[in-house]
C-alpha cells in the first residue's frame, strides 16, 4: 500500500502531478519543470519531503544512547541544532546517514526533576523503520522512541 504525507490533500487540491517516491505518494510538479526550476533559482521553492523519516528519542537516557550509535558527538549538540551523521551498528557499518536534531527539553512536570533532552532523527525514507528497531533494541528504560513520520510534516525551502 502507498503511503501518503499529512501534506497529500494539499497536494491534490492544488493539482500536483502525484508519482509513487519509495513507497509515498509524492508530488512531481504543480507546472512546468522548466518553470519550476526557474522559481526556485530566482526566489523560493517549498518541498515536502515528509516521506523522510522522523524518529523522536527523549529520556533521561536519550543522549547517551545517541551518544553510542551516532557518528558525532551529541552532547555538543546545541538546543535548536542539527548535525549530519551516521547511524552505524555494533560492528561500525553504516545502518543510515541522518540528520540529528537537539529539540527543546522537555520540562517535567515536578519542577525538581531537571528538563529531559529531547532528540529528532530524520531517516531516509526506506531506512525509517529499521532504524526504529535498532534504537528500541538498544534503548535502556529511561529512553523514549516515538515515530512522529505519520504524524508530522517536514518541508525543504531551497532558493537563493
Amino acid at each position: 500500500m502507498i503511503k501518503q504525507t499529512a501534506l497529500y490533500p494539499v497536494h491534490l487540491r492544488l493539482k500536483a502531478k502525484m508519482v509513487d517516491f519509495q513507497g509515498w505518494q509524492m508530488p512531481l510538479l504543480y507546472s512546468d519543470t522548466q518553470e519550476e526550476y526557474q522559481a526556485v533559482r530566482s526566489t523560493a521553492g517549498l518541498f515536502d519531503v515528509s516521506h523522510l523519516g522522523r524518529i523522536e528519542v527523549s529520556g533521561a537516557g536519550a543522549a547517551a544512547l545517541l551518544q553510542k550509535v551516532f557518528t558525532r558527538n551529541v552532547e555538543k549538540l546545541v538546543e535548536g541544532a542539527a548535525a549530519y551523521g551516521l547511524i552505524c551498528n555494533d560492528a561500525g557499518s553504516i545502518l543510515d546517514d541522518v540528520l540529528l536534531y537537539r529539540l527543546p527539553a522537555e520540562q517535567s512536570p515536578s519542577s525538581a526533576s531537571p528538563a529531559e533532552r529531547r532528540y529528532l532523527i530524520s531517516t531516509n525514507a526506506a531506512n525509517t523503520e529499521n532504524i526504529l528497531a535498532w534504537l528500541k533494541r538498544h534503548a535502556g528504560q529511561d529512553v523514549r522512541i516515538a515515530d512522529t513520520t505519520q504524524t508530522t510534516v517536514q518541508v525543504a525551502l531551497q532558493g537563493p
